[in-house]
C-alpha cells in the first residue's frame, strides 16, 4: 500500500535539478534544484520521524511563500494528502474543516497562528503541529518546520509514495451557497491540469511566474504546479497588493501571472493614481501571459489592462475546484462574438477534458449512463454542463450524499452550470443552474442580465437575483454599484434622448457628474438585446461592495437577503411613490442647467 505506477505530481521535481530557474519570496532566493532537494528532504523527514503514513491528511494555512510551496509538494511525495485551509476563515470554519477531513498534522505560519491561537486545541484528530517560516519563536506545542528537515536521515533522492486512493490534495470550495466542501483531487488530475496549462497557455522554462493568487485555492495551486513542471522561475508575494505587483514585475521581469477581475481593477486603479505609471509602459512590457480565472472582464477594464500590459496575451479560463481548475480556455479577443442562444463563450475544452450538455446527474436515466444522447443532436441545445476525464474530483471528503448528487457512476461531473455548444465545439455558458430566476414562466439567467448591465459605463459591479413575487413567481432585481463621477437619479423628469447609433443616454448635471437612472438602464438592456421579461423590474444601488468569497465570487444568497431586507423596510414608501429608501441613494435635485445630450 502507498505505491503506485500512475502519475505523481512529485515526478516533476527530478527535472528541476537541471533547470536554471529560481524561486524568490521577499528577500529570499533559491534555485529550483535547491527547492527540489528541500522537498525531497522534507518528504523523507515526514515519513521517517514524522510518522506520516500514506493517506494521512496534513492541513496547512499560511500566506504565500516558497515554504508553503515546498509543503504542497512534500506531503503528496510522502504519500500524504495536503489540505490547504483558507487563511481568511474564522477559527470555527478552520476547525470544522480540520475535523471534517480528520487531519493528523497541522501546519501554520506566524500570521495564521496569531489569527487562530487555539485552533490546535479545538481539533482532536491532530497529533503534530508545525510552525512554518524561518527565524520564528516556536511555541512549545509546535515543531519548527526547519527541524522536520533534520528528521530525514541520509536521504539522497526522493522516494515517491501514493495515498491508497491516489488522492494528493483536498481543496476546499469557496462556499458561495453554503459551507466549504473538501474536494479530493488525484495525482492524475493535477498532472493533466498542469500539462493542459503548458500546452494551451504556453508556460515554459523561460517564464517568470508571479504568484498573486492564494495557494489555498485551486487556481493558485494548479498554476504553481504547472509552472514547476514547465521549469519556470517563480516570484511569490505573500498577499496581493497592487504596488507590490508592479514592483515585482519591474524587479524580476515577470512574464506571466493569473488574475481575477477584482485584481485587475485594483492594478488599473493603482496605476492611475501613481504619477506617470500608466503612461510609461516600458516596465510592464515583460508580461506576455495573463490568465483570467474568475468570470468575464468588463470591456472598459479590458481596455485599461491592454494599456497597462501591452504585450500580454490575455486568456480566460472556465473551471471549478471539482474539476481541478480549468476545463476550457479562450483568448479574450475571441469572446466578442454573439451566440445563437446567448451567453458567454468560454472556448473549447482542454485536451484531457470531455464536455457535454445533458440532464443533471440526479435526473439521468440508464441511457445517460452509457451514452451521450445529446452529442449528435445537441448543438444549440440548452442544458446542464457535464464533464468527464482524469481532471474530475474523486469525491467530496466525507460527504457521500453530496458526491452522488453531482458525480455519476460513470464519471460525469455536473458542474452546476447551464450552457450550450456550437458547431465548432465551443462551450457557451448561460449561468448557474441554481442562479436561474423563474419569472412569469420563463427562465432568466442572472449572469446574462449581469453581462449586459456591465456594458453600461456607469456600472462598476452588479449582482442580479430573484425576489419572490405573487404574480411572476420571482421578480428580476439588479443590485448595482456606480463608478466614480456617476450619480443616481431615480425619478428623472426630463425627456430622454436616445439615437439608434448609441447604446447610452448621456445626461449630465451642472457639476459635470454623469447621471444614470433606472429608466436608462432598462433601455440599455433592451437595446443590447435582452428580452423584456429579462429586464430587471427593480434596480437598487449599493454603496458598499458586494459580499464575496475569498476568490471574488459574489455571495448571491447574501445579496438576495439584502434585497429582501430593503424591500421589507420600504414597502410603505413604494406605495406612496417615494423610492429613495428603496434605492439607497438620494435622488439628484433638478437644476435648470441639467441637460440631455446625444
Amino acid at each position: 500500500m502507498g505505491r503506485n505506477r500512475g502519475a505523481h505530481i512529485g515526478q516533476a521535481l527530478r527535472a528541476l535539478h537541471t533547470r536554471k530557474g529560481t524561486i524568490a519570496c521577499e528577500d529570499r532566493v533559491q534555485t529550483l534544484s535547491h527547492f527540489a532537494q528541500r522537498v525531497a528532504t522534507l518528504a523523507a523527514g515526514l515519513s521517517r520521524d514524522g510518522g506520516l503514513q500514506p493517506g494521512d491528511r496534513v492541513a496547512i494555512a499560511a500566506l504565500n511563500s516558497e515554504r508553503y510551496l515546498e509543503w504542497l509538494f512534500a506531503v503528496p511525495s510522502a504519500g500524504g494528502i495536503i489540505a490547504p485551509l483558507n487563511y481568511r476563515w474564522s477559527v470555527e470554519e478552520a476547525s470544522e474543516a480540520v475535523e471534517q477531513i480528520g487531519a493528523t498534522v497541522l501546519v501554520l505560519d506566524q500570521t495564521c497562528l496569531q489569527q487562530w491561537p487555539d485552533l490546535h486545541t479545538r481539533c482532536q484528530s491532530l497529533r503534530l503541529q508545525i510552525l512554518l517560516g524561518p527565524g520564528l519563536n516556536c511555541p512549545s506545542s509546535f515543531v519548527d518546520a526547519e527541524e522536520v528537515l533534520t528528521w530525514a536521515g541520509p536521504s539522497l533522492d526522493i522516494d515517491l509514495k501514493w495515498a491508497p486512493d491516489s488522492t494528493a490534495l483536498i481543496c476546499f470550495t469557496s462556499g458561495t451557497t453554503g459551507r466549504p466542501k473538501g474536494v479530493a483531487i488525484s495525482h492524475d488530475a493535477l498532472v493533466v491540469q498542469s500539462l493542459a496549462k503548458i500546452a494551451v497557455i504556453g508556460y515554459n522554462s523561460s517564464d517568470v511566474y508571479l504568484h498573486i493568487s492564494p495557494l489555498c485555492h485551486i487556481g493558485g495551486i494548479s498554476s504553481a504546479f504547472a509552472n514547476i513542471m514547465a521549469g519556470a522561475s517563480h516570484v511569490i508575494l505573500p498577499r496581493f497588493n497592487a504596488v507590490a505587483v508592479f514592483d515585482a514585475i519591474q524587479e524580476h521581469h515577470v512574464t506571466s501571472m493569473i488574475i481575477v477581475p477584482t485584481m485587475l481593477a485594483d492594478l488599473v486603479a493603482a496605476s492611475a493614481s501613481t504619477t506617470g505609471l500608466l503612461r510609461s509602459q516600458r516596465s510592464f512590457t515583460s508580461i506576455r501571459i495573463l490568465l483570467n480565472g474568475a468570470g468575464g472582464i468588463p470591456a472598459q477594464l479590458l481596455d485599461s489592462t491592454r494599456l497597462l500590459f501591452p504585450n500580454a496575451e490575455i486568456f480566460s479560463a472556465y473551471g471549478m475546484t471539482e474539476a481541478c481548475s480549468s476545463m476550457s480556455f479562450i483568448p479574450v479577443d475571441e469572446q466578442d462574438s454573439t451566440g445563437q442562444l446567448g451567453g458567454v463563450c468560454v472556448g473549447k475544452p482542454a485536451p484531457h477534458v470531455e464536455l457535454r450538455i445533458g440532464q443533471p446527474v440526479t435526473e439521468q436515466n440508464p441511457i445517460d449512463a452509457k451514452e451521450n444522447p445529446i452529442v449528435k443532436s445537441g448543438l444549440f441545445r440548452e442544458g446542464n454542463v457535464l464533464t468527464r476525464g482524469p481532471h474530475v474530483m474523486e469525491f467530496y471528503w466525507g460527504l457521500p450524499t453530496e458526491t452522488a448528487a453531482v458525480l455519476s457512476a460513470n464519471g460525469w461531473l455536473d458542474t452546476g452550470d447551464v450552457g450550450w455548444m456550437d458547431e465548432s465545439g465551443r462551450l457557451w455558458l448561460l449561468g448557474r443552474s441554481k442562479d436561474v430566476i423563474k419569472s412569469g414562466g420563463e427562465n432568466v439567467y442572472a449572469s446574462e442580465v449581469e453581462n449586459v448591465l456591465m456594458k453600461h459605463p456607469a456600472i462598476s459591479s452588479v449582482a442580479v437575483v430573484g425576489i419572490p413575487d405573487e404574480r411572476l413567481t420571482e421578480m428580476v432585481v439588479a443590485f448595482v454599484r456606480l463608478r466614480d463621477k456617476w450619480v443616481w437619479e431615480e425619478q428623472y423628469q426630463g425627456k430622454l434622448s436616445v439615437t439608434g447609433a448609441s447604446n447610452q443616454i448621456q445626461v449630465e448635471d451642472y457639476l459635470g457628474n454623469r447621471v444614470v437612472s433606472q429608466i436608462e438602464l432598462r433601455i440599455h438592456c433592451q437595446q443590447l438585446g435582452l428580452s423584456r421579461y429579462k429586464v430587471p423590474r427593480l434596480i437598487l444601488v449599493s454603496k458598499e461592495p458586494f459580499p464575496t468569497t475569498s476568490t471574488g465570487k459574489i455571495k448571491k444568497d447574501l445579496v438576495r437577503h439584502m434585497a429582501l431586507k430593503r424591500l421589507a423596510k420600504t414597502s410603505s414608501h413604494m406605495e406612496t411613490g417615494d423610492l429613495k429608501p428603496l434605492t439607497g441613494v438620494e435622488p439628484l435635485k433638478r437644476n435648470t442647467l441639467t441637460r440631455s445630450r446625444l
